[in-house]
């Protein structure tokens, strides 16, 4: 499936005249986004769980926000990108929030667990400035 993918690419009128190189990786990223859509995934996978609740905090309020906060707020160095790319951008945000506050409630009960997170945004808001 690969070997198709690079013959694909390399035709494409996109994707023509890139380096191999960029055109095997997007070869296998294509090929295992593939493989995810067509092989069932284990009902139990923590990944796919986060993603789901990251995709449900996005169409949230707290979701909507923040994605208003970052697509139409400027700010330093801020690139310009489409939606889509906005979007990832916004759903990474997300995803890393619910590890970071899996990985503390795993470790610690939920009250220690707010109180870090809490303490841990106090130290990056007297280090960093804000516009």
């Amino acid at each position: 499936m690969k070997d198709a993918l690079l013959i694909l690419l390399k035709v494409h009128p996109i994707t023509a005249g890139r380096s191999d190189e960029f055109l095997d990786e997007l070869a296998e990223d294509l090929s295992a986004v593939i493989i995810r859509a067509l092989v069932p995934g284990d009902p139990n996978d923590i990944i796919a769980d986060i993603e789901h609740q990251a995709e449900g905090i996005f169409n949230d309020h707290f979701g909507v926000k923040l994605s208003n906060l970052f697509m139409m707020e400027p700010f330093d160095s801020k690139k310009e990108l489409f939606y889509n790319a906005r979007k990832r951008v916004v759903m990474a945000m997300l995803v890393a929030m619910l590890v970071e506050m899996n990985d503390q409630t795993g470790r610690v009960d939920s009250e220690q667990a707010g109180e870090q997170i809490k303490n841990r945004l106090a130290d990056l808001a007297v280090s960093t400035t804000v516009n």
